[in-house]
This record gives structure tokens, sequence and C-alpha cells, in this order.
């Protein structure tokens, strides 16, 4: 005597379209999370880059003299007034944040398995800001209104550090937006 039954494979069928679905979805999940590493990275390194500002007059402003009639009067010392004259000539108009206005994500390239956006600043010395630069101690720069004292300025690391710090988050922060899609998909929420 034998027996005979049926086998339904119709959730098999159905865990196949999931797939193929999955399959076509992943990657504009892949990108998606391209993008949000690059505007996290934005944000890290825009918070970091240093904002320039004028000089600041460091000094005795003001002297106030007698005269033969008793009366006093106050003047603008030879130095505040120097340095007046140099913030009108070098700093007019000047509002700081033009460094770290000028980064930028370009948009995200899929070069086969690999998702990478490139992010950058423009400014011609933003490399020097980045990496840090020599000058010549004892020179005068009008434009800070002071004396060069060290040969070499260290680098801000603006992008570096933010780098690192997205690089130890990168790998969870995908996983976690991989499974949510994942679960998304397969559980039909």
């Amino acid at each position: 005597m034998g027996r005979h039954g049926s086998v339904d494979v119709s959730g098999i069928e159905n865990l196949k379209a999931d797939l193929e679905r999955i399959q076509k979805e992943t990657p504009a999940v892949i990108k998606s999370c391209a993008n949000e590493l690059a505007a996290r990275l934005l944000r890290k390194v825009i918070k970091r880059t240093p904002v320039g500002r004028k000089p600041e007059f460091k000094g005795e402003a003001y002297i106030k003299v007698k005269g033969k009639s008793g009366k006093s009067r106050t003047f603008m010392t030879k130095e505040k007034a120097d340095h007046e004259a140099m913030i009108n000539k070098y700093w007019s108009g000047y509002t700081g944040g033009y460094l770290n206005q000028n980064w930028r994500a370009e948009p995200v390239e899929n070069t086969g398995n690999t998702c990478s956006v490139k992010v950058e600043n423009p400014v011609k010395y933003a490399s020097y800001v980045e990496h840090g630069h020599r000058q010549t101690p004892g020179r005068y720069v009008p434009a800070l209104g002071k004396t060069l004292k060290v040969s070499w300025v260290k680098g801000r690391h603006m992008l570096s550090d933010s780098v690192d710090e997205i690089d130890n988050i990168k790998h969870k922060l995908v996983r976690d937006r991989v499974e949510a899609f994942l679960e998304e998909r397969l559980n039909g929420k």
C-alpha cells in the first residue's frame, strides 16, 4: 500500500520572487548608504574647518591728555590708528568662512561592487590648512597685522580626522541599513 501526497511550493515561489526584488533594489540601498556617509562626512569636516577672524587690537587704544586749560581730551594711539588702517585696507568686507563654505561631495559612483563619493574643497589654500605649511619667521604680514613667529604651522586635519571617524562607523551603518531593508522586504512590513 503506497502513500501519495502533495507538497505546497507556493512559499518557495514567493521567497524566490522576494529575493529577486531584493536583488534589484539592493544597489539603491547601497547608494543611499553612501550618500548618508558622504553627508555625515561633510557635516563633520565643515564643523572642523576653521573660520578666519579679523585680527584684534591688543594694547592701549586711547590715551587721555590734559591740556593747559585743565581740560582732558582723549586721542587714539598711533598703534591703534595703524591697526584700524590695516583692517580697512586688508579686511574690509571680510566675513570669514570661505574655506568651510566650499566643501562639496560629488555624486555617488558605482564601479562594480564598490561605491565611492569624492569629497573636496577647491579653495587653493585648503591643502595648506589641512596638512600644514612652512613660513618665514620674522616676516611681517600686513594682512594679519603681526610678525610670523614659527617656521611650521601645523595642519588642522579637518578632512583626515573626519574620514577616520566615518571609517569607524561605516560598517555598522551599512549593516544596520541593509538588515532593516531585508527585514522590511522579507517580513512584508
